[in-house]
């Protein structure tokens, strides 16, 4: 999917995006596992990474989270480069 938006995306064109993570849902279209796993597909997908805040439950830090396989969104700005 990062790909198509990619491709369709006017040069220089910026994408917000919002990947959960570690939260399993029917409304989910992938499963995240990691910070690195969303970084590596946005990578990949050819965009640059221009911004990005992760937002957790519970006062718990991300670090904390992503050990203990809790939920984390991850808020992204993606530019097409």
């Amino acid at each position: 999917m990062l790909r198509s938006i990619y491709r369709i995306l006017a040069p220089n064109g910026k994408v917000y995006a919002l990947f959960p993570i570690n939260a399993p849902s029917p409304a989910h279209i992938f499963l995240f596992h990691s910070i690195a796993h969303v970084k590596e597909m946005v990578a990949e997908a050819g965009f640059e990474l221009l911004q990005e805040e992760y937002i957790t439950a519970n006062n718990v830090t991300v670090e904390q989270a992503e050990e203990k396989k809790m939920p984390i969104d991850a808020c992204m700005v993606l530019v097409k480069s």
